[in-house]
């Protein structure tokens, strides 16, 4: 449910929701983590693994990752062992082949280049890999996928806030510049992904012992994606890469880019040395089927850049076509200020959120009532607001605050002005109290103010700056006639 807000995925149907199970556990320690009866009992009562767990980090070395990533594929096999035997669909990537190689495919020697990798990552999913591989040899039904980049939907907003291609566009926005590099984007759209999945479970005794490649090979240009936002309004003037290095290692929003350049990417040639993968093997089974692997052309890339705004991932260009002159009557200038407005399909909160978002903030509204928010966001973005996001958070639950501010932060920096509009009222009085809604009265205005706060002012107190507006009622201040209160203290 966390990586479902994280990445921005619909809601799953209750009535799907009733067959899945969660487990508490820890697949990196004996037993994943489960008691011996736990484990023994779980066993058998599972026909097939998918393995996608992994840590997925291109700084950390090696022993960092192993745990993760080795030790955890490990147990996964004896589990799939353990009592009866369960077929292994295991999620690899195409870090396991070194840099500067070309026409990787399925069946390539995969100990001719081991000593070349040099990322933790890349040794670490190899090692992996290679545990899998040996107990397919021994006999247990297992099948490899190695991923290139995989995008989001092509059919609603999704993202990886995490993704290094979402980096780079954000650092493009971010300086006003693109980087002098020669740079082919791969990425396979998870809906395309999604439906092969399904088509290989359907098919398992045919496909066990492969190896599937799901990599892009009609890859995109840089050069083609400034062109197209510029097409769409975003003015981008062409800098030497360590000089577009440089504006991003000095822009403080963009500090997860910059870890990257100075690990990964330390000079243009990163972009021209990255391993070439062929998908001969995938290329058969989707030819059967009659499906044609989708093409990562500018109208996908179009496509995609309306739902990175969507998800408030990058603001519309100042020269939007799309962008109204509305914005041209603002009296007050907020500029890249983050604000977070609770509880916004309130008409309080509403109004709140649309004067900020008029003002050039960067306006994130919380509330439960998701089509409302998308209502009240259509409409301010007609009205001239370029940066708006609408998240379906519930502000009594911890988890779903907490998560929810660290993925838009992530994307557009920590909050800055925090609006606490949770405000909730019935017009009851005592003597017929609904315990039902006093109790959800309680948890929004109490609970709902204590969550936001706390997933703010820490960061707030930090940097030594910050504004909390909290909006209440004047129903404080007024005392119910005839009503007496009772204090009874016990020392």
């Amino acid at each position: 449910m966390e990586a479902q807000k994280r990445f921005g995925l619909p809601e799953v149907d209750e009535t799907l929701m009733k067959r899945i199970i969660a487990i508490d556990g820890d697949i990196s320690l004996l037993n994943l983590g489960l008691s011996d009866d736990a484990y023994n009992l779980l066993a058998p009562e599972i026909d097939f693994i998918i393995h996608a767990s992994a840590e997925v980090n291109l700084i950390f070395l090696f022993h960092s990752l192993y745990k993760d990533n080795v030790k955890a594929t490990k147990n996964i096999i004896q589990f799939a062992l353990h009592n009866k035997v369960k077929p292994i669909h295991y999620i690899s990537s195409k870090a396991v082949f070194a840099d500067g190689m070309l026409g990787c495919g399925e069946d390539s020697d995969m100990f001719a280049h081991v000593d070349r990798l040099q990322s933790g990552y890349g040794q670490t999913k190899w090692l992996a890999e290679q545990l899998v591989l040996l107990a397919a040899k021994s006999g247990l039904p297992c099948v490899v996928y190695r991923f290139g980049n995989l995008s989001g939907s092509t059919k609603r907003a999704s993202c990886n806030p995490s993704d290094f291609t979402l980096y780079m566009i954000q650092g493009v926005i971010r300086t006003g510049a693109v980087p002098d590099i020669k740079w082919k984007i791969e990425m396979t759209p998870i809906d395309f992904v999604q439906e092969m999945f399904v088509e290989m479970y359907l098919d398992l005794n045919n496909i066990m012992g492969e190896i599937f490649h799901f990599v892009d090979d009609d890859q995109l240009p840089c050069e083609e994606l400034w062109k197209l936002m510029e097409r769409r309004g975003y003015n981008l003037k062409s800098l030497p890469y360590n000089d577009w290095a440089k504006q991003v290692h000095a822009n403080k929003d963009l500090k997860p880019l910059s870890h990257l350049l100075q690990s990964l990417a330390k000079n243009e040639n990163y972009f021209t040395n990255l391993a070439e993968l062929k998908r001969e093997r995938l290329n058969c089974f989707i030819e059967k089927r009659k499906v044609t692997y989708p093409v990562a052309d500018a109208e996908l890339y179009s496509k995609y850049l309306d739902h990175l705004h969507q998800l408030g991932c990058i603001p519309v260009a100042a020269n939007s076509p799309n962008k109204s002159e509305a914005s041209a009557e603002i009296d007050t200038d907020l500029s890249g200020k983050i604000v977070l407005v609770s509880e916004a399909s309130s008409d309080i909160g509403a109004a709140i959120a649309e004067k900020l978002a008029l003002c050039n903030a960067k306006v994130t509204m919380f509330d439960t009532n998701l089509e409302k928010l998308d209502n009240l966001k259509e409409k301010f973005e007609q009205a001239g607001a370029t940066q708006v996001l609408a998240k379906k958070v519930d502000v009594t639950s911890t988890i779903e605050v907490k998560y929810a501010v660290k993925m838009f932060e992530r994307c557009w920096g920590p909050v800055e002005i925090l609006v606490d509009n949770g405000n909730c009222m019935y017009y009851q009085v005592m003597k017929n109290c609904d315990v039902v809604k006093w109790c959800k009265m309680e948890d929004v205005n109490g609970k709902g103010s204590l969550n936001c706060l706390a997933a703010v002012v820490g960061g707030m107190a930090e940097r030594k700056s910050g504004r909390i507006v909290n909006i209440t009622s004047d129903a404080v201040k007024v005392l119910m006639e005839n009503l007496i209160f009772l204090v009874v203290w016990r020392l």
